[in-house]
């Protein structure tokens, strides 16, 4: 664990009680004693360091001391990830927390081979996809836990362009006029991505993902498997966003 997520009520009170789990791997795994120190995060992008002040049999209490200087946040990235069969789908939610993501919505499509009996079903992939990307986050020191939405139709998923928001769809054609590189080039504030589940996209969800103003690129010559593209195209993206400054043109 190389950062650790606070409670909510955390920044208020300014001490916390921690137990369960976390109380176990602080107290048990990373053997912290009175008086020692640990990174937390509040999982919004704001890291603190933490002083222990009591360890009990079942619990210990911390108290949340200096706000710690973190990067400044770049453009929000939201995956919006056609679901893939079986749980592909936890690995997707690990990876996009690790890139740093801030926001995963699990869309169904024409060809999404995950299906849910009931809400019930619904809300419980939901809490294993939250547990999953505060697990990721802990592990890997991502900068804030993503939101993970409830599952959605294409036609609830996406709202107004706004200023500054860019929208890709990566496809396994070429099929639009824009490179990822030209569709990132103006001032960037959000991307929405979109990755298609295991069969692709059906041609009516790439022309209304058209309509909503997504700019369809490809990946290359090869057909990468939807975790797998999924990953891909965060890291492309996060690449050119971080790294544009820096690039001189060839004389």
């Amino acid at each position: 664990m190389r950062v650790f997520l606070l409670p909510e009520e955390a920044g208020r009170a300014r001490r916390v009680e921690i137990r369960g789990e976390d109380f176990h791997y602080l107290s048990r795994v990373l053997r912290l004693k009175a008086g020692e120190e640990f990174r937390s995060t509040d999982g919004s992008g704001g890291h603190w360091l933490c002083r222990v002040a009591r360890i009990g049999r079942n619990s210990l209490e911390a108290v949340v001391q200096e706000r710690l200087e973190s990067e400044p946040p770049g453009p929000q990235i939201s995956l919006l990830q056609v679901l893939p069969k079986g749980r592909k789908m936890d690995l997707i939610v690990r990876q996009a927390t690790e890139s740093g993501v801030a926001r995963v919505v699990p869309l169904v499509g024409r060809r999404s081979l995950c299906r849910f009996d009931n809400e019930e079903d619904v809300q419980g992939r939901l809490h294993r996809w939250r547990r999953i990307a505060r697990e990721a986050m802990q592990q890997s020191g991502a900068p804030a836990m993503p939101v993970i939405e409830e599952p959605r139709g294409f036609g609830a998923a996406f709202g107004e362009t706004q200023a500054g928001e860019v929208r890709v769809v990566f496809h396994q054609e070429r099929c639009g006029g824009l490179s990822l590189h030209g569709c990132l080039a103006g001032e960037v504030r959000s991307v929405l991505v979109v990755i298609g589940p295991e069969g692709g996209l059906a041609d009516e969800e790439l022309d209304f993902l058209v309509s909503q103003g997504f700019h369809p690129v490809t990946v290359g010559v090869t057909v990468l498997r939807t975790e797998t593209a999924a990953v891909f195209a965060v890291a492309a993206i996060q690449t050119i966003l971080q790294e544009r400054q820096a690039w001189q043109p060839v004389p």
